[in-house]
């Protein structure tokens, strides 16, 4: 069945050909009971609609089937006791392990309750709270970054639009930005931070707010579906991008280049994330598989981040257009607490 034992040619064909006509398929359940590997892997994402997860998706079981191993899809859809009801279902169906997109720092202590004896690895977002491997992106410099490039316009009054500060992408680009305004000689002004729903919905209603009374001249939207909504209500107002009011989001989709004005983003390379936390957690899987017979401990949490880049196209005015700004060439690995002096490095 598996190669592993000696037969001759013909029995091993006829073999084959009994699979062939039965149409046998291996019985993970079977194999678990066995103490093999049963080749699955869980993946828990945050929003399956999203096209940002859907690359996360696509990246996850590319990487998986090159691998031999089949996944299993579930959606929290944010919802944080649908994602312990995820964890549950998964765990029941003896996955191998789980790359998950948590919900909430509230979920942490219900996520370490359940006491899953499985390698997990957690994706784009981290609890730190939650021990255990992580694959995300330099948040922090990449809301840094995004309100950076707007200083060195001459912009100023500079609002941040933010969603879900509970888990660690929304507070760390929500720092770089607070970082960028002090390191200018400003200071923050709370004002100008709002946070809203993921949505169009919620950039429509924090730019609905952001345009009384004193407005700003150029807005971060930590989230790409929020610029929609943002640039629907600059035009109600017909306030025009960039010649009234500059505008960087987070994450490059691909309308980004199509929409008018063509959108300066903070791209994060979620395909290669995906990719990245899928093959740390099979490595996992084979060094455990390896050393279940031994008393070998396993090797320290892994938390590996990923740089970001600037993508500079005409939502913000630039005069060099179509330029992309390289903040970091590779993925870096970091198991200790993170520091930053300097985020002009």
């Amino acid at each position: 069945m598996n190669g592993t034992r000696p037969v001759s040619k013909a029995t091993a064909e006829r073999v084959r050909e009994a699979f062939s006509a039965l149409d046998y398929q291996p019985n993970p359940a079977a194999r678990v009971l066995r103490g093999l590997p049963a080749e699955r892997i869980g993946l828990i994402v945050a929003n399956s609609a999203s096209p940002f997860w859907s690359a996360a998706i696509k990246g996850v079981e590319q990487v998986a089937y090159e691998m031999g191993y089949n996944l299993l899809l579930c959606d929290s859809d944010e919802d944080p006791a649908k994602e312990i009801t995820n964890f549950k279902m998964l765990s029941g169906e003896k996955v191998d392990g789980i790359i998950f997109a948590p919900t909430s720092q509230a979920n942490a202590q219900a996520i370490r309750d359940l006491n899953i004896r499985i390698p997990l690895v957690q994706i784009a977002r981290k609890l730190e709270s939650v021990p255990v491997d992580s694959v995300t992106c330099d948040n922090l410099s990449g809301g840094f970054k995004a309100t950076k490039h707007l200083i060195a316009l001459g912009h100023r009054r500079i609002a941040c639009i933010s969603s879900n500060l509970t888990v660690s992408p929304g507070h760390d680009r929500l720092t770089g930005y607070k970082i960028a305004i002090e390191e200018s000689g400003s200071e923050v002004n709370p004002n100008l931070i709002l946070e809203v729903s993921l949505g169009p919905e919620g950039g429509y209603e924090a730019a609905q707010n952001l345009l009384r009374g004193n407005p700003p001249d150029a807005i971060f939207a930590c989230n790409h579906l929020q610029a929609f909504g943002i640039l629907q209500a600059l035009r109600e107002r017909q306030i025009r991008v960039p010649e009234d009011l500059a505008l960087i989001a987070y994450d490059d989709m691909p309308w980004s280049p199509f929409i008018d004005p063509p959108l300066t983003v903070v791209r994060q390379p979620i395909a290669y994330m995906a990719g990245e936390a899928a093959r740390l957690l099979i490595s996992r899987l084979e060094e455990r598989f390896r050393h279940r017979h031994s008393n070998r401990q396993p090797l320290m949490h892994q938390q590996r981040v990923v740089g970001i880049e600037l993508v500079d196209r005409t939502s913000c005015g630039l005069p060099e257009r179509h330029r992309s700004l390289p903040v970091f060439d590779a993925a870096v690995d970091r198991t200790g607490p993170q520091h930053y002096t300097s985020l002009e490095d």
